[in-house]
């Protein structure tokens, strides 16, 4: 799989934006499923399988704020992640939340929570420059 991060994007619930992201990580690719054949000559042969990816979305947040961060674990959401602001990688798809990572102080500044996902679906993957697949 192919690992990328960058440090702005958004996240969206619902066809409403909830939070800018600061920082993200996402490695999606497609599993390869490997078998034996005669075909093979006696070795192993591989054919493409499913495409899926996982990753992480960090945010702050402000824990005095009556919203805080209240998306449970299991929330589905569209994330539009970039690499740079102007997007010259541009990632969306639907994720699945999953667990979230929170840090608190008790000067009450705004806190940072990051939250790992697993990719819903295909994703649309925008002026990401991967390696050619050998000939």
């Amino acid at each position: 799989m192919a690992a990328i991060s960058g440090k702005y994007g958004r996240m969206t619930i619902d066809g409403v934006e909830v939070m800018e992201l600061t920082e993200w990580t996402l490695n999606y690719g497609m599993a390869v499923e490997k078998y034996f054949s005669r075909s093979g000559e006696g070795a192993q042969k591989t054919v493409d399988g499913a495409e899926s990816g996982s990753g992480t979305i960090s945010m702050v947040f402000d824990p005095s704020s009556p919203q805080g961060i209240l998306f449970p674990s299991g929330t589905l959401a569209t994330l539009e992640l970039m690499h740079t602001l102007d997007g010259a990688i541009n990632l969306r798809g639907d994720a699945r939340l999953g667990e979230h990572k929170y840090s608190a102080n008790r000067d009450g500044k705004v806190q940072e929570c990051t939250i790992d996902f697993d990719t819903d679906g295909r994703w649309q993957i925008h002026g990401a420059v991967f390696p050619d697949p050998p000939a």
